[in-house]
């Protein structure tokens, strides 16, 4: 009876956690993406390198690297504009409240 109780416990934490599977999802994604790119940075800085001069190409990587802060700085306002809680993903939450709700697990 002990292992069957276990397993339940286990799989509700299992339902509750698909909300954040999306985002575990796009981090994935994220991170795969910044590491193809990042083994592009010494071909463009070299062949931008070959066509000028290194310190252009080296001035142009800072210029990406502010870029991406910038976009950084963005993502920041949004979140905290909407929160974690982004309109669009209000159905998600409500089924996951419902489900948490209706099905509560001992010891969190």
């Amino acid at each position: 009876m002990r292992l069957k109780s276990g397993l339940s416990r286990t799989i509700r934490r299992a339902a509750r956690s698909d909300a954040a599977a999306g985002a575990r999802h796009a981090d994935g994604v994220c991170t795969t993406l910044r590491q193809i790119v990042e083994h592009w940075d010494p071909v463009v800085i070299g062949r931008i390198s070959d066509a000028s001069d290194l310190l252009v190409a080296l001035q142009a990587a800072t210029g990406v690297m502010v870029f991406g802060a910038l976009l950084m700085l963005v993502a920041i306002y949004f979140v905290k504009r909407d929160g974690m809680h982004h309109p669009r993903l209000a159905a998600f939450r409500a089924e996951d409240d419902a489900y948490a709700a209706a099905n509560p697990v001992k010891g969190d």
